[in-house]
């Protein structure tokens, strides 16, 4: 098997297990309970170290803590480093660039929040709280850089941060804004740096920033929806992924239960829709394999993953296969490949 993949599923406090062959076929190779928890009241993130090494998951429930646990791709096993509170109940979480801290996001608190990480590569207790704005959804750290970025669907922005000397956490004063009464929900940066793309959830939207080293530009530079051209329903947008290239990227629509796909102007950042696919309903959570060919969808109302293979040409999904998660299924990670 070329890939492990790891599913945080919240419905029953588990992770199920899975090797993907080269093909694109999934292997189950068993089930894990949360250990030490009780019942999730929300979707669980998840987020891996930089070298792969150690998965994070932001439990929501009580207690709200934070997990640590060693990645075995291997033997296709997690082992508990350890445990650490939250400052609450966490929407997303992500390492910052350096791999000292753990970026976190609160939606019913309007938090954002930092835990450092010890050497012995588990989250400790969070140093610093910030509450910047209603329902923060995102935090993903510029590379390189001891800045990070983070979303609010209540203020329809993206707030730029900053981990200062001793770890002291700073809100800057730039802004950037979605439109209006879109609610910024999610964000993935380009990897050549120069440009960002945050999907809004209450318009399925993707939209295009500029980046100048680690200032996005105040407005989107291209907005485009997401959903399907025969949808006359409501949107309701979850995920949205870059390809490790950068030429292709996919954003989700749960209510549609569909995947958008788009290609990516390299110099202009500028986006083209390039089709769409339709996955198991409500399509929450997606990921990318490391290769590059292929991409992993969640359906969070129906307990499946799906594998789509990605054309490499032109960024079509080809589904090669699915099988049962365990309930609510709210996160996707992947190592090997």
């Amino acid at each position: 098997m070329s890939h492990f993949v790891i599913v945080c599923n919240s419905g029953s406090s588990s992770f199920s297990l899975y090797g993907l062959s080269d093909s694109g076929r999934l292997e189950h190779a068993g089930d894990m309970p949360f250990p030490g928890v009780g019942e999730a009241s929300g979707a669980c993130p998840m987020t891996l170290s930089s070298d792969g090494k150690t998965l994070y998951l932001a439990f929501r429930g009580s207690p709200q803590e934070v997990l640590s646990f060693a990645v075995d791709g291997t033997a296709r096993q997690l082992r508990l480093l350890g445990r650490a509170p939250l400052a609450d109940s966490m929407a997303h979480i992500a390492v910052d660039s350096s791999g000292r801290y753990l970026l976190s996001a609160s939606y019913g608190g309007g938090k954002v929040s930092i835990n450092p990480i010890g050497a012995d590569r588990a989250a400790g207790a969070p140093s610093v709280t910030l509450t910047p704005a209603g329902k923060m959804h995102c935090c993903i750290p510029v590379p390189e850089s001891d800045v990070f970025f983070a979303t609010s669907l209540a203020a329809d922005a993206i707030y730029r941060f900053r981990i200062g000397t001793g770890g002291k956490l700073e809100q800057q004063t730039e802004v950037a804004k979605v439109p209006a009464g879109s609610g910024a929900r999610h964000l993935v940066l380009h990897p050549n740096g120069r440009f960002a793309y945050v999907v809004t959830e209450l318009n399925s939207l993707a939209g295009v920033f500029r980046l100048e080293g680690s200032t996005l530009s105040s407005e989107p530079l291209q907005t485009l929806s997401i959903l399907p051209e025969q949808w006359q329903g409501e949107p309701w947008a979850a995920d949205i992924r870059i390809t490790p290239d950068g030429r292709f990227l996919y954003a989700s629509d749960r209510k549609a239960n569909s995947i958008a796909c788009f290609a990516v102007d390299a110099a202009s950042g500028r986006l083209t829709r390039a089709g769409g696919t339709f996955g198991a309903p409500w399509p929450r959570s997606m990921n990318i394999t490391p290769d590059g060919r292929f991409l992993l969808a969640l359906g969070e109302n129906s307990d499946l993953i799906d594998v789509f293979g990605i054309d490499t040409e032109t960024g079509a999904l080809d589904k090669r296969h699915t099988l049962p998660t365990g309930k609510g299924p709210s996160w996707v990670e992947m190592v090997g490949g």
